[in-house]
C-alpha cells in the first residue's frame, strides 16, 4: 500500500483523485491548505506527494522546498537533528554564552564496541540499535537541548543554560537508559552501552572547536577507563581561561 498526500485547493479536483486512489487500495491524506499539508509530512511519512503547483497560500514548489529544509537538517536514520543543525546550534549556543555569562555544555556520546554488534548481527540490526538509543536521548533531552546524531555511531547533545554538574547527571540517566536497554532481535536480545565526555563552557568560553575537542578528549578517556562510563572535563568555572586541549583528535571503539 502506498500511502499519497494531495495537495490541490480545487476540492472536487481534490476529492476525485482521492476516491480514484483509495479505490486502488492506496492510503491518502488530503488538503486544500498547503500549511496544514506541511504540519501533516513532519508528523508522517508519505510515499509520494502530489501538489497543485498555484495556491493562494503558497506555491506548490515552496512546500516541497520547505520540507527538503527540514529534512537537510535531519538525520533519516533516527529522526534526530543532524550534524549541520548541530554546528548552527553550537555557534549560537557559544555566543549567547559569551554575550550573558549562562553556562552551557556539551556531551559527546559514542556507542561501546558498535562494530562487533554490526559484524556479529548485521547492518539491519545496528540500525535498529542507532534508533532505540537516538529514541532515549531524545527523551532525555530538556526544553531548550538540542541532541544529533553526531555521525556513524556517535552522538552528541548541546544543553542549554546547564552546569558541568547537571550535564554529568544529564548523561548518567542516559547513560543507565541505554545500558539497560534490550532490543528483542529474532532469537537474540541486543544491547550496548555508550561512553560520554562532557565539557563545559562559560562567559569566558573557549571556540566552538576548542569545545569539541575538549568533549571528544573526554570521551576518549572514558573509552581507556573501560567504557559505559561519563568522563567531565574540569568545570570550566573553576579553572582559569587558557588555551583549549592540544591534541589531536583520537577514536577508539
Amino acid at each position: 500500500m502506498t500511502r499519497f498526500l494531495i495537495v490541490d485547493d480545487n476540492v472536487h479536483l481534490l476529492g476525485a483523485l482521492k476516491a480514484l486512489l483509495e479505490e486502488d487500495g492506496h492510503q491518502v491524506a488530503a488538503f486544500t491548505d498547503p500549511t496544514k499539508a506541511l504540519v501533516a509530512l513532519e508528523g508522517s511519512v508519505f510515499d509520494i506527494v502530489v501538489t497543485d503547483l498555484e495556491m493562494p497560500q503558497m506555491r506548490g514548489d515552496e512546500l516541497g522546498t520547505k520540507r527538503w529544509e527540514e529534512l537537510s537538517d535531519t538525520d533519516a536514520l533516527t529522526g534526530l537533528s543532524n550534524r549541520r543543525s548541530f554546528d548552527r546550534r553550537l555557534d549560537l549556543e557559544l555566543s549567547r554564552t559569551w554575550r550573558s555569562g549562562v553556562e552551557s555544555a556539551l556531551v559527546m556520546i559514542d556507542l561501546d564496541k558498535f562494530k562487533v554488534l554490526n559484524d556479529r548481527f548485521g547492518h539491519r540490526a545496528g540500525d535498529e540499535v542507532l534508533r532505540r538509543v537516538g529514541s532515549i536521548l531524545n527523551t532525555e533531552k530538556r526544553a531548550g537541548d538540542l541532541v544529533v546524531r553526531y555521525g556513524g555511531e556517535e552522538f552528541a547533545a548541546i544543553l542549554s543554560d546547564t552546569t558541568i554538574g547537571e550535564a554529568i547527571n544529564w548523561a548518567e540517566r542516559a547513560r543507565q537508559r541505554i545500558a539497560a536497554c534490550r532490543i528483542a532481535w529474532g532469537a537474540s536480545n541486543l544491547n550496548v552501552t555508550a561512553s560520554f565526555g562532557i565539557a563545559g563552557a562559560t562567559s569566558w568560553a573557549v571556540t566552538k572547536e576548542q569545545l569539541i575537542e575538549s568533549a571528544d578528549q573526554m570521551l576518549y578517556a572514558a573509552k581507556g577507563r573501560g567504557r559505559n562510563i561519563v568522563v567531565p572535563a574540569p568545570d570550566p568555572a573553576k579553572e582559569r581561561p587558557g588555551a583549549g586541549p592540544q591534541h589531536p583528535r583520537l577514536h577508539a571503539a
